[in-house]
């Protein structure tokens, strides 16, 4: 097949909502790509940016091969990247999102980033025995990066081979697999990353990306059911389960990983994501000098108290 996709970055944003101090967020962005390959068929990338709302989506077919792949966002925190498709395929869904923050609180303040992941999974699945070779391949990959210094990551391939099925994880674990399991998913995982200290009118910038892909080398079979060999609603059938009337014996993957950031609070404006930054005033450490000043001082009353009682 053809040249596997890469991996592309775009500039996005995210959006915050703040605790007790009021804080200057600018460059608010939201970016999204998305990538297909259905056999020999490569549809060109859809990109969307925009401060309020994206949805990069695209879709290529070719005879029994189909692929699909979206990245989609709002400027509420809202995000969503899937990836998947059946028979000889590529799909490769991105977003993400940035936010370039200034301290004009008027004091040093320690920021905090709270986030949840929400929801998500990675199927890899054939109906039909696979032979050397071949796979069916779903995965993911997320980091959140502070001045372009990751402070957070997660990843995961899920592969179907010959030889049975596994899964490959690194960074935060967020669900549970059992061994050899065509199936990963997970419910809800929550972090709270501390950015450290930053003085009045430092400046930083947060990076949130969410990377989904799926890809396979194995020609999906002829389906018949309810759809007449329709392979789009087959797609659908076999990654949504809305339909049962259905048999099919075809390869397909898919990943999806979806994250709201914050689950709780409420928005204090349209571009915010409640309680995912907040701050709290940095606790004042002396300088060397004012050290050595408060030292001297110290040890200066203690020799005077001394002297007196000698006195005394």
């Amino acid at each position: 097949m053809g040249r596997p996709l890469e991996k592309n970055i775009f500039t996005t944003a995210v959006c915050f909502s703040l605790l007790a101090v009021t804080s200057n967020a600018n460059a608010l962005i939201l970016s999204a790509d998305a990538n297909v390959q259905a056999n020999t068929v490569i549809n060109p990338q859809v990109v969307d940016v925009d401060a309020n709302s994206v949805n990069a989506t695209n879709s290529a077919y070719q005879g029994v091969h189909s692929s699909r792949a979206a990245g989609k966002g709002r400027d509420d925190g809202w995000m969503y990247s899937y990836a998947g498709g059946s028979g000889i395929f590529e799909s490769q869904g991105h977003i993400k999102q940035r936010i370039d923050f200034t301290n004009d609180t008027g004091e040093a303040q320690n920021y905090f980033y709270d986030f949840t992941i929400n929801f998500g999974s990675l199927t890899a699945n054939s109906y039909e025995p696979l032979a050397a070779g071949d796979f069916v391949k779903a995965g993911n990959d997320v980091s959140i990066t502070l001045n372009n210094v990751e402070i957070f990551a997660s990843s995961a391939e899920l592969t179907k081979t010959s030889t049975g099925s596994g899964l490959i994880a690194n960074g935060a674990f967020l669900g549970s697999y059992s061994a050899n399991s065509d199936y990963y998913s997970w419910d809800s995982y929550a972090g709270t990353l501390d950015l450290g200290v930053f003085d009045i009118g430092d400046s930083f910038f947060l990076e949130y990306d969410i990377f989904t892909n799926a890809s396979s080398n194995v020609a999906a079979s002829t389906c018949v059911g309810e759809d007449g060999g329709d392979d789009e609603l087959e797609f659908e059938i076999r990654t949504t389960n809305t339909l049962v009337n259905y048999e099919c014996a075809t390869n397909y993957g898919y990943s999806h990983f979806g994250d709201p950031n914050s689950i709780s609070g409420i928005p204090q404006a349209p571009t915010a994501m409640a309680n995912n930054l907040y701050s709290s005033p940095a606790s004042a450490v002396p300088e060397p000098s004012s050290l050595f000043l408060l030292g001297g001082g110290a040890l200066g009353f203690a020799f005077t108290r001394r002297r007196q009682k000698t006195n005394a």
